[in-house]
Order: structure tokens, then C-alpha cells, then sequence
């Protein structure tokens, strides 16, 4: 089963200790969808066979790995569904049309941003959430939730 019920500031703190970070947003996404147009991580249309989402009607998480035909292009699973994810960027609402069309670092911490962005949706998001452009930013940094995990990125 997936680790949720962490803040985003022990979801950082891990992977630091870990020697990684939290995945940008740009970092996220690439991991997603690789080099496609896909909607969802696996292509175009989404189903129970794919991921585990609302209308699923499994009402929980379930083990990491459950889904291999949900797999991204590079072959990262649980990419969408399942659990959201804390990514390492602030949320701010108009900072991507702007930003560096390349690898953009996400927008930095001022006094007007508040919360996090998570990507992928859960068990409990409509399809909607799960699409692999679709930033959240419901989530606060000094809270947990039992639908909102995390995953570490390392650089070589």
C-alpha cells in the first residue's frame, strides 16, 4: 500500500534523507507521459483496468504495482490514480504561461501562494484529475490526507 497520511514537509524531508527531492511539476509530467500527447499516462481513455479511480468503486487505496497496463511510456506506474502526489512546486495560477517552455522549475515561494501542487488524482478523483496535465492545488503543506502520497526523484 502506498505511504499517505505524511505532509508535504515529511514527504520532503524523506526524500532528502533519501539523497533525492521531490519531483517538479515539469519532472512529473514528463514521467507521466514521456514524449506523447497521451491524456492519461497509458494513452487516451481511461478505465478500471488502467488505474484505480472513483469510478472504480474500490473506495481506497491499493498496493503500488497493481496496475502494469497503467504504466507511462518510460514505464512509471501508479503515475495516475491511486494516490496524489506531492510534487516540489508551489501553485500559483498563471505562472505556466510565462515560464520557460523547457523544464520550467515551478514558480517560487512568495507571501500570495499557499498551497502545493499534487499530481496523478486518487481512488477518490473523477477522471478529470487523473490527466496527466491536470494540476491540484487543494492541498496544504502542514496537513495529511488519506489520498495523497508521494514518490522520490533521483539524479544520477
Amino acid at each position: 500500500i502506498p505511504v499517505t497520511r505524511v505532509t508535504w514537509y515529511g514527504s520532503q524531508a524523506f526524500c532528502e534523507w533519501r539523497g533525492g527531492s521531490l519531483p517538479t511539476e515539469a519532472q512529473w509530467e514528463k514521467a507521466a507521459k514521456g514524449e506523447t500527447d497521451f491524456t492519461y499516462p497509458w494513452g487516451p481513455n481511461i478505465s478500471c483496468e488502467h488505474t484505480n479511480f472513483r469510478n472504480c468503486n474500490i473506495g481506497q487505496s491499493v498496493e503500488v504495482g497493481s496496475y502494469p497496463s497503467g504504466a507511462s511510456p518510460y514505464g512509471v506506474e501508479d503515475m495516475a490514480g491511486n494516490v496524489a502526489e506531492f510534487t516540489g512546486d508551489w501553485y500559483t495560477k498563471y505562472y505556466y504561461e510565462n515560464s520557460p517552455y523547457e523544464n520550467p522549475p515551478g514558480p517560487y515561494k512568495t507571501d500570495r501562494i499557499y498551497t502545493l501542487v499534487s499530481r496523478g488524482g486518487s481512488w477518490y478523483s473523477s477522471s478529470t484529475y487523473l490527466r496527466v496535465f491536470h494540476r491540484n492545488n487543494e492541498f496544504v503543506r502542514h496537513s495529511t490526507y488519506r489520498n495523497v502520497g508521494f514518490r522520490c526523484v533521483f539524479t544520477p
